[in-house]
């Protein structure tokens, strides 16, 4: 989309890098909340969900209607895979029977559900991925008023905290700061707990 257009290094290099995809079958459930927590990871062999949200324990303005939660089934796929191309309402339909399967829903209390998938949800660290992502950056940082941010700007697996960190810099950075917002997440600790000491 540049004009002009990028080098065929940093072009080839992008095509290289690769994300698994993510879907939510978010289901709409007459139920106040099936458990206390914002999400359950599951290592249930027998199905294929694997992490279930609350919203509703996120913020109860989440869910309109009190007397409903509303609970997210994720699935972590490649674009290539059977379940990211079937029909919402045979996701929706899995979700429903995998989460009673587990013990978390009655399937009975289902009343609606809506698919949700992202294609480029979490960067895949594969070999040479950094020669990558270094070609890209090298290119990329030729224009002066471009930021890069977030995951799939900088191919990173940041949590949520990091990728917003990111974005606020860069917004400084248009007023005129000079933040490397490639720096954010470089170190083992957390960004809170550094900003904590400091």
């Amino acid at each position: 989309m540049f004009e002009p257009v990028a080098e065929t290094g940093a072009i080839e290099a992008a095509g290289k890098l690769r994300y698994r995809a993510f879907m939510c079958a978010n289901l709409i459930v007459r139920q106040e909340t099936p458990f206390s927590g914002q999400w359950i990871y599951v290592h249930d062999p027998q199905v294929r969900v694997a992490r279930v949200q609350n919203f509703k324990n996120w913020s109860p303005q989440m869910v309109p209607d009190p007397a409903c939660a509303c609970i997210g089934a994720e699935y972590f796929v490649w674009q290539e895979d059977e379940l990211w191309h079937q029909p919402d309402a045979e996701v929706i339909e899995l979700a429903t029977s995998e989460l009673a399967q587990i013990g978390i829903i009655d399937p009975a209390r289902v009343v609606d559900g809506i698919v949700v998938r992202s294609s480029h949800a979490y960067p895949v660290y594969d070999a040479g991925y950094q020669d990558h992502v270094r070609c890209m950056r090298e290119w990329l940082q030729r224009i002066e008023n471009l930021w890069v941010i977030g995951r799939n700007g900088q191919h990173r697996y940041n949590n949520m905290d990091h990728s917003m960190m990111t974005g606020l810099l860069s917004a400084e950075n248009v007023l005129g700061a000079d933040h490397d917002v490639w720096d954010i997440n470089v170190e083992q600790d957390y960004l809170e707990d550094r900003q904590a000491r400091e």
